[in-house]
């Protein structure tokens, strides 16, 4: 007898996944001739398929292969590749964005972004994807699953500068004017006719009487204000003759312990002097004599000559000189000032002014004690 025994002729194929993801069935598989044999190709999360190669050959990134009509032994490789998006940054003029341009992450992964404003400048506003996030200085997209972008916007830091005047003159530019952090803004202060700079202040301290001021390198609001007062002038006027005057109203005079009677203050003579009262008691500033000149003139200048016997105690410093139709309603001061610490004559002229009375107040002394003295007082006009 003879007897034969047959078997299935079969084929192996070898599956194999790289990193990040796996294939389906994996290892050595065992194919009848004629049979076929299908594969999954899955790739693991943030991973996607890079390729699948057959036999050597790419079958490009495909999730699933068929070995159809196998007939002889097969290699199945798959290869995957790390999913990445890209995240484009982007700075407007005035400040920098870090990272800036595009950077590519890793699905799943983070990026964190600083921005920085540049001197003079803020931050206006932080867009995500076109969404406004705020002025924020930092930003972090975490667990990225798509492509984004981001971008800084900044604008410049301006500061206020108020400037105001008093009567007697100008300040240009007048009111609130708006600068750029880091950059300059000149003022420029102008009196009126018949007027002075009395001070500039800036920020509440004084400058001293300057017809400029230039702010430099602005990093704060400020405030700058001008006083003016009436122009003090040597000029010799006609002064109206003593004959008619009568001393209408003091507040204080020395008869005790000198001759400082108030009338002294107009008799013609420089060497008597009025002074307010100092034996036993010395009345603080402010004090004030008011003079009857007998009939109306119209005004225009004073004179204040101090005390010319050496001394300098109770000569003015700060000053106000009124006139007055009817000695009773004296309205607003026609000159303001404050005297030189000397014992020269002073005269100050005004705006002309029609009246009868004149009214001298004495504010202040010029070593800051509480008397006032004069020589002499006169007016011009005619």
């Amino acid at each position: 007898t003879i007897a034969a025994s047959f078997a299935t002729v079969s084929y192996s194929i070898a599956a194999s996944a790289g990193t990040g993801g796996s294939i389906s069935p994996a290892g050595t598989a065992t194919v009848n001739a004629g049979g076929s044999q299908v594969y999954s190709i899955t790739p693991a999360s943030g991973y996607q398929i890079a390729s699948v190669t057959v036999d050597g050959a790419s079958v490009g990134a495909v999730s699933s292969y068929t070995f159809n009509s196998v007939a002889a032994n097969h290699t199945i490789a798959a290869s995957f590749a790390t999913v990445s998006y890209s995240i484009a940054a982007s700075a407007g003029t005035g400040g920098s964005i870090s990272p800036a341009g595009t950077t590519s992450v890793n699905a799943g992964g983070s990026q964190a972004y600083s921005i920085t404003p540049a001197s003079g400048y803020q931050i206006a506003s932080v867009t995500v994807d076109g969404a406004s996030v705020g002025a924020v200085s930092s930003y972090t997209f975490n667990s990225v699953a798509a492509n984004h972008t981001i971008a800084a916007s900044f604008a410049t830091i301006s500061y206020s500068i108020a400037a105001s005047a008093g009567t007697g003159g100008s300040i240009s530019p007048a009111g609130t004017a708006t600068v750029n952090a880091g950059s300059s803004q000149a003022y420029s202060i102008t009196p009126a006719s018949g007027y002075q700079v009395a001070a500039v202040t800036v920020d509440g301290t004084s400058v001293g009487a300057v017809s400029s001021y230039t702010f430099t390198s602005v990093t704060a609001n400020h405030t700058i204000s001008a006083t003016f007062a009436a122009t003090a002038t040597t000029t010799t006027a006609a002064n109206i003759p003593h004959t008619l005057w009568k001393l209408k109203y003091a507040d204080s005079q020395e008869t005790v312990g000198q001759n400082g009677a108030a009338t002294n203050a107009f008799d013609g003579s420089s060497t008597t002097i009025w002074h307010t009262q100092w034996y036993k008691a010395a009345p603080a500033a402010p004090h004030e004599i008011q003079i009857n000149l007998g009939k109306s003139y119209k005004l225009s200048s004073f004179s204040y000559l101090p005390r010319q016997d050496g001394g300098i105690n109770g000569t003015i410093a700060k000053y106000e000189f009124y006139v007055s139709a009817d000695g009773v309603n004296w309205g607003t001061p026609v000159a303001t000032g404050t005297f030189a610490k000397s014992t020269t004559l002073k005269q100050v002229s005004f705006a002309a002014k029609s009246g009868q009375y004149i009214r001298l107040r004495a504010l202040s002394e010029v070593n800051g004690g509480p008397w006032t003295s004069a020589a002499e007082i006169n007016v011009a006009g005619y």
